[in-house]
């Protein structure tokens, strides 16, 4: 992934934004937004690009496949988990938590990997 910024910059925006979305409930475009969306789950997409910009920028490695691909297994092991183990499966609640687990584990790596690119 090729960005003609730094990513100390991007994770900047990307703060700027998250600050945006948590203060500015006032605001008409905020108010468009469904009252159950999370600041969090709206600014995921955006922490994507930046471990990718990160990880391409300080070790020329894209991370990000590995990432989508542990999402994918954690969303088969809660399928099963929820179907088999727990009998009681539903596609709204395997979205719901399959999401709190993907923003959580997103943000720990986000901060993992800013601690670790910071020295580069």
């Amino acid at each position: 992934m090729f960005s003609i910024f730094d990513w100390k910059l991007g994770l900047g925006a990307i703060l700027i934004i998250w600050i945006f979305l948590n203060l500015g409930h006032s605001l008409p475009l905020i108010k468009m937004i469904p009252k159950h969306i999370k600041p969090l789950s709206i600014v995921v997409p955006l922490f994507w690009w930046e471990i990718g910009a990160i990880s391409f920028q300080s070790w020329q490695l894209a991370f990000i496949p590995y990432l989508f691909l542990m999402f994918v297994l954690w969303g088969i092991a809660l399928a099963v988990f929820q179907g088999f183990l727990g009998q009681h499966y539903t596609f709204r609640r395997f979205i719901r938590v399959w999401w709190r687990i993907v923003e959580l584990t997103t943000l720990i790596t986000l901060i993992i990997f800013i601690i670790m690119g910071w020295g580069h």
